[in-house]
């Protein structure tokens, strides 16, 4: 397998953040969940998930946790809006390709 050309994943214009102005989502969530599944970012550690940081995009890793039946994940939008972000959905992406 050659090495992989990250550089349009790694553009911080073309990963998908939150906009605090108009208060959206700057790309699809589902394109920024399989940014983190391009780049290698989901480890698995026998307990809990990692979404690593992509490079040049950020420094956080978040740790995703299945608690009581219910997906949770560290990060700013699923801490503070309880809804579905692109660290789980990654994670969900993550688990369907380790299936095959």
């Amino acid at each position: 397998m050659g090495q992989r050309d990250l550089t349009q994943w790694t553009n911080k214009e073309y990963v998908c953040k939150w906009d605090v102005t108009n208060q959206v989502l700057t790309s699809d969530q589902k394109a920024k969940a399989q940014k983190f599944i391009d780049n290698d970012c989901i480890v698995f550690d026998g307990k809990d998930y990692w979404c690593k940081p992509i490079l040049g995009y950020n420094k956080t890793s978040y740790t995703i946790k299945l608690i009581n039946g219910e997906w949770k994940c560290n990060c700013q939008w699923n801490t503070t809006k309880h809804r579905l972000c692109s660290h789980i959905l990654a994670v969900f992406l993550w688990i369907d390709k380790s299936m095959l």
